[in-house]
């Protein structure tokens, strides 16, 4: 418990310090305001600025800091010190999601929506970025350095963020974005101005769908883990 501790630490320092991460983290914020000054539209902003924190939190963040230790060339040194691959995968899967739930938060209060429903947006926040996970740690695991995982993280972004925020104008887009976690935010969304037909999905719908991205996306990191090391420098501790 006391290495995870330390490891969360250091990577919670490296999310607010790594500029290519620190530039990640603050975008929907900045651009939370910049709405804020253009539009007074809180549900608007909570729509385009919470979906996008919500996918770069486990899609780009997450990632990062896996490659910025690749870049640092830090992991034989951290596998030499008995840190296993599920520690250091669950201490930087921690930070992602800490950090995207403060940066949530932020954008919860710049968009001025009803701190009642504050609880309900973070828990669901959580959920589906929690559900993105194995796809971040996929490109980690194929990204040599931090520029080609926003290079890599690209395609799944636009799908994570584009067609449910295109489904308020067009209802092809609707239709798709049912089966996309990132949906959930209906609930929260439905509550701050219910927009018939947009993202109306019921939460146990929407829970389903985040659960299962999440074990299919385990199931793909298991098949991976059958041909190679996630790690090839830690090969030889983790069995």
């Amino acid at each position: 418990m006391k290495k995870m501790w330390t490891l969360l630490k250091k990577d919670l320092w490296t999310s607010f310090t790594d500029k290519t991460i620190v530039l990640m983290l603050f975008t929907p914020v900045m651009l939370g305001i910049i709405f804020r000054i253009v539009t007074y539209d809180t549900w608007m902003i909570l729509l385009t600025m919470s979906l996008f924190n919500l996918v770069l939190a486990p899609l780009c963040n997450f990632p990062l800091l896996i490659t910025e230790e690749k870049d640092r060339g830090t992991l034989p040194l951290l596998f030499r010190s008995k840190v296993t691959v599920g520690q250091f995968t669950a201490s930087k899967a921690a930070a992602s999601l800490l950090t995207g739930e403060c940066m949530s938060a932020v954008v919860f209060f710049i968009a001025g929506a009803d701190p009642a429903l504050l609880p309900l947006y973070l828990l669901i926040n959580l959920v589906c970025m929690a559900s993105f996970l194995p796809y971040g740690f996929l490109t980690a695991l194929y990204a040599r350095d931090q520029n080609s995982v926003n290079v890599y993280s690209t395609l799944s972004v636009i799908l994570a963020f584009v067609i449910p925020v295109f489904s308020y104008w067009n209802l092809a887009f609707g239709s798709i974005a049912v089966f996309i976690p990132t949906s959930f935010m209906g609930t929260v969304l439905n509550q701050v101005n219910p927009v018939e037909g947009f993202l109306d999905s019921s939460p146990a719908w929407s829970l389903a769908v985040c659960v299962i991205w999440f074990a299919a996306g385990l199931a793909i990191l298991y098949a991976v883990r059958k041909k190679r090391a996630f790690f090839p420098v830690s090969a030889g501790q983790i069995k």
